[in-house]
This record gives C-alpha cells, structure tokens and sequence, in this order.
C-alpha cells in the first residue's frame, strides 16, 4: 500500500496513507521498511486515536511520504481527540503544532531507527526508558512462556483426580495476586510437549495486553504449569542476592515500567510483546535493601487491604441478615 502511493508521489510533494500498525513492526515487511527509511522517503509517522472510525477499535497511523529525508519524525497523538458518541474526533490543529515541537516530537536518524531492527511504531522512540545504567530483564531473570495449548486439547488433560500439579487460567492472575484454588488440576503425564513446571515463587507477566504483571506464591509441594498467554519469571541464583522479584513485579506495575512494555507492544486489537523484546527491558539498579523495604511496605498494605475487605464483606452479611429477620413475616 505504501509502496502504490509512493509510486503516485511528486518529487515535490508530499502525501499521507493510513496503515495499521502491523504494517510498521513485523518480520515481513521489514525489508520494505529498511528500504524506505534508508531511502528518506518517510518523512513522519503518527500515532493517531483509536476509534476514529465508527464500530472498529482497530489503531491506525499517519504515514507522511515525501522525498530526501534524513531520518523520521515520530509522534504519539493517540491522546489527541474529543470522544463523540460512537467515534472519536482528531484535533488536527494540536497535533500539527506537536509535530512542530521537537519537545514532544521525536527525530530519529536513520542509524537510530537501525538499531530498533526498523521498527517504525511511535512509542518505540516517544517512549525511552529514563532508566540509566539499567540491566536488562534477561541478564538477569530466567523466562518462559506458558503451555501453549488450546482449549479443546486442554479438556484432553483436565482431571478431577489430584495429581499434584494445576493448570493456570489467565482469569487467575485478574487480581490483585495469583489465586490458583480453583484452577484446575491437570493430567501431566498425558502432555506429550515442552512445559515449565512452577513449584516456587514465580513471577507471572501477562503476554498480551494489559499485561497484568502479578507474583505466584506457590504453598506447599504444590505444582503449576502456566497458560501460553503468560511469562514466567525467576530471577537467576547468582543474582538472588542482589534482586527481589516482587520488586520487579511492582516495577512493571508503575507508569514507567508499562511504558517500557508499551515501547514493545505489537498488535492490533490485542497488543502481545516478544520474549525476545521482554529480556530487553531495563531493570532499575536499586539495592537490595530499598527493595525489602518498598515490598515490605507493600505487604503491610495488602494485608490491610485484605482485612478491610473481609470487614466489608462481613458487614454486608449483617446488614443482609437484620434486613431478612425484620421483614420474616
């Protein structure tokens, strides 16, 4: 598509074609990509609000051709609109005054644009981690993804007996924490294929957006196989010493940890990250005893959030029992 309207393009002019993101990050157009950019025939690539079109979801971007450029402007103006009924509206004048700031608006030469394997989404350049002198996630972590299987091949090892180990349900990582009680219990010996077996406390990453990021306590001798939607991490025995996984749990729960995540995301609809692209994460170099005490911390407050909750729960049940005995008639 780009390459028509490029062909229909005066040596003077310039032209815009929207495009779908995946057009600007996969494996098969990425020849094309290089040949565009080492060319300087992009000029811009804006990010534009989602549902700009009525019924649809789908996240377009605003490719601007022209000819003789040196790099590529990037800019992220999917927060740039007023929300209609049924649509969104773009505020055009904003968003051309942002492409004007250098501020907001990213230049990236094409050496840079190189280095990111010619990945051409925004937020891979608007996005840069303020982590300085970070490690990254797979230096330091082991990382799996889950049992890739469907549903009706998983009805096949499914089991009301115990056998020990429980297959986890990405609904069981909703929450605030893991809660694997119910999650059914699965017939290992029957899966012929490649599996982790999680039988310590893991931390559980979601592969697709939200990506909900939540640690596993596992209790006991219990035993659990993660689903394909899920990455599992353990942090390496050499550097146990030196980091907490729920701290890097926590991490990829603040605003500049999604951000790292969102640079990465790739999809339509649903945006999925790349185990390649999860062990490039940067992880902050905080020490061992800022990390005890924020998780401490964090515990303290759980807990609390726990008891109020069940206080809660409990005083509905009295206002629900003195409501039932007074109108018993």
């Amino acid at each position: 598509e780009i390459l028509f309207n490029l062909s229909l393009l005066d040596r003077n002019g310039k032209m815009v074609t929207l495009i779908t993101n995946s057009t600007l990050a996969n494996n098969l157009s990425v020849k094309t990509r290089q040949a565009l950019v080492e060319n300087g025939y992009i000029e811009s690539i804006i990010e534009l609000p989602d549902r700009l079109l009525e019924n649809t979801g789908i996240e377009l971007y605003a490719v601007v051709l022209s000819y003789g450029n040196k790099g590529v402007k990037f800019l992220d103006a999917s927060q740039e609109y007023t929300e209609q009924r049924r649509r969104k509206d773009i505020d055009v004048a904003t968003v051309l005054e942002n492409l004007a700031n250098p501020e907001i608006c990213r230049f990236e030469s094409i050496e840079s644009i190189a280095r990111e394997g010619y990945n051409l989404l925004p937020k891979r350049y608007t996005l840069k981690t303020n982590i300085i002198d970070g490690v990254p996630l797979g230096e330091i972590c082991n990382i799996s993804r889950g049992l890739v299987i469907s549903s009706k091949e998983l009805d096949d090892f499914v089991t009301n007996v115990d056998t020990g180990v429980r297959y986890l349900y990405t609904k069981d990582a909703d929450g605030d924490a893991v809660d694997y009680s119910q999650s059914p219990f699965i017939d290992v010996e029957k899966l012929k294929r490649k599996f982790t077996l999680l039988d310590n406390d893991t931390w559980l990453l979601g592969r697709t957006s939200p990506f909900r990021s939540n640690m596993l306590y596992v209790e006991g001798n219990d035993k659990l196989i993660a689903n394909g939607n899920q990455f599992s991490i353990t942090i390496l025995p050499k550097y146990k010493n030196q980091y907490l996984l729920p701290y890097l749990a926590l991490y990829f729960n603040s605003k500049a940890g999604r951000e790292q995540i969102e640079r990465f995301a790739v999809g339509q609809l649903i945006k999925s990250l790349a185990i390649k692209d999860l062990k490039s994460l940067q992880i902050p170099k905080v020490s061992i005893e800022r990390q005890r005490e924020v998780v401490e911390h964090i515990r303290t407050i759980e807990d609390d959030i726990k008891t109020t909750k069940e206080k809660l729960e409990s005083l509905k049940r009295e206002k629900e029992l003195i409501v039932e005995e007074e109108f018993n008639w």
